[in-house]
């Protein structure tokens, strides 16, 4: 297996050198134990406890009730959750990763980069009873991050994981992770959101280099580690937030910056991961800056313009037959960008910040052969301009 390292980076001129350890492949258990079975899988109820003394404080009240709830959701949800494992990657154990079950077809969520250089005899898919079965690769997305697996078997009374809404989650909202950290299955972590609308990297690059953008992302301090890659990001109902993706750390480990890609995403995705094996993206055909700076604006006169600044435009591409203008070739030092490149400033009236925002609304909102309205603003004057997008290539 490849090495499973993230970089975060702009399209374009802007990269983030500091370095994102992906999780779950690389890295062998330590050791596999095997949990003791849930009280109950089916049924959320705990058993009824004596009621608390006449007197209790208030912060003790409110603790239990907590533990309560951890309990409960651990016992719901664990069941659906497996520890994945790798063979056959010349590793002297295999790599792990971690996924979840989410419908009534034997379908597993989990990481591409987790499974992306694994043949089907080399995937093994362990329940929370010790149960192993094969799983093969049914469908694949290098862009978000996302793979779909098909389980010879589901053990008796497991069911499927519950979607949640990941365009609700705010920052300082509780989330779980349940995964198998370094192989430990089916450990359990607790935090909160701590940022929305991050950016990870493609682990596909583009010819003329740089990468696509996966959008959307959530950040969190809810600790996971190599292992924990594939496995549910939850809110308190228990329900799928996101599917944990990344970390960024120096010395390899939690370091209380972790990353899950949106449910939303994986929603929309699965559906064709699961038919065609694949999905296919709308393309605009630009690259540009993440942000414009404010030295940005000074340089290039774009007096507080937020948006996109369009660096380059692809030959023949959908926005290269829309007319969109890229900005001339840079004749200023380090990586300021030429001048006289459009910025766009909305789609479809939805008013952009940054190229993050760009990509988002493409992933969310559009599909390849539609046609969206761009305003851009070039000369200092805003104007629209319809583009038909093309298929991502």
């Amino acid at each position: 297996m490849k090495s499973c390292g993230h970089l975060l980076h702009g399209l374009g001129l802007v990269a983030i050198l500091l370095a994102l350890a992906a999780l779950g492949c690389g890295l062998p258990p330590v050791s596999t134990p095997t949990p003791a079975p849930p009280t109950q899988v089916s049924s959320p109820a705990i058993e009824a406890r004596d009621a608390p003394p006449a007197g209790t404080p208030l912060p003790t009240l409110e603790a239990d009730a907590e533990e309560a709830l951890l309990i409960n959701l651990y016992r719901r949800v664990n069941p659906a959750v497996v520890h994945i494992r790798v063979y056959g990657t010349g590793l002297p154990e295999p790599a792990s990763g971690s996924g979840f079950l989410i419908d009534d077809e034997r379908h597993i969520v989990t990481n591409s980069h987790v499974v992306r250089d694994a043949d089907d005899d080399d995937i093994e898919v362990v329940f929370w009873d010790a149960t192993r079965v094969r799983g093969r690769v049914v469908g694949m997305d290098l862009d978000a991050d996302l793979a779909v697996l098909e389980a010879d078997s589901v053990p008796q009374g497991v069911t499927p994981l519950e979607w949640g809404d990941s365009d609700a989650v705010q920052v300082g909202q509780r989330v779980i992770a349940i995964g198998n950290p370094f192989g430990f299955q089916g450990s359990m972590t607790v935090g909160i959101i701590s940022a929305v609308g991050r950016r990870l990297e493609s682990q596909r690059g583009l010819a003329i280099g740089g990468s696509y953008s996966n959008p959307d992302i959530i950040q969190t301090d809810a600790a996971i580690n190599p292992g924990n890659s594939g496995g549910p990001l939850l809110d308190s109902a228990g329900r799928v937030v996101g599917i944990n993706t990344a970390i960024r750390s120096i010395t390899g480990g939690n370091t209380g910056v972790g990353f899950a890609a949106p449910a939303n995403t994986a929603r929309k995705l699965l559906p064709y991961l699961i038919r065609d094996g694949e999905y296919t993206y709308p393309w605009l055909g630009v690259s540009g800056l993440q942000e414009i700076d404010l030295r940005t604006m000074e340089v290039l006169e774009l007096a507080g313009t937020k948006g996109v600044y369009v660096t380059g435009v692809t030959d023949g591409g959908p926005a290269d037959q829309a007319g969109v203008r890229a900005a001339e070739s840079s004749t200023l030092s380090g990586f300021e960008p030429g001048r006289g490149g459009d910025t766009i400033v909305a789609i479809d009236n939805h008013e952009l910040t940054d190229f993050s925002d760009l990509v988002s609304y493409l992933v969310a909102h559009t599909e390849p052969g539609q046609t969206v309205e761009l305003s851009i603003v070039r000369d200092g004057e805003t104007t629209s301009l319809p583009l038909t997008l093309g298929e991502r290539p």
